[in-house]
């Protein structure tokens, strides 16, 4: 089990990097472009605008393009293996936990 979850959550990490370096699968859709991986939430904030900000920039991001979409899955596939391979509890808190710091710190000057 842990291959086939290694290697969904490489698949997802060669979906980035195709996405965010090559522009590799636009012709997939606009979901599949890096136009939606740059400017999805802007977009959509600016059509939904009785949606607050915030959450649209760090909840519904994760379903608005293909890019965000698969670091969503590649990270649920990691902390599946920790409940598989070490304890459930662990691996829903560490995703928690990875959710919270990367919403706290992601965006902050240095």
């Amino acid at each position: 089990m842990i291959i086939i979850l290694s290697f969904l959550a490489a698949i997802c990490n060669c979906i980035m990097d195709g996405i965010a370096h090559y522009d590799k699968y636009n012709r997939w859709g606009y979901w599949w472009s890096k136009n939606a991986y740059y400017g999805a939430k802007y977009v959509f904030a600016n059509k939904h605008t009785k949606i607050p900000k915030w959450f649209i920039n760090q909840f519904l991001v994760m379903f608005l393009d293909a890019w965000h979409f698969s670091k969503l899955v590649m990270i649920l596939l990691f902390f599946t293996m920790v409940g598989f391979y070490g304890s459930w509890e662990i691996g829903i808190a560490g995703f928690f936990i990875y959710q919270i710091t990367f919403i706290l710190f992601y965006g902050k000057k240095t």
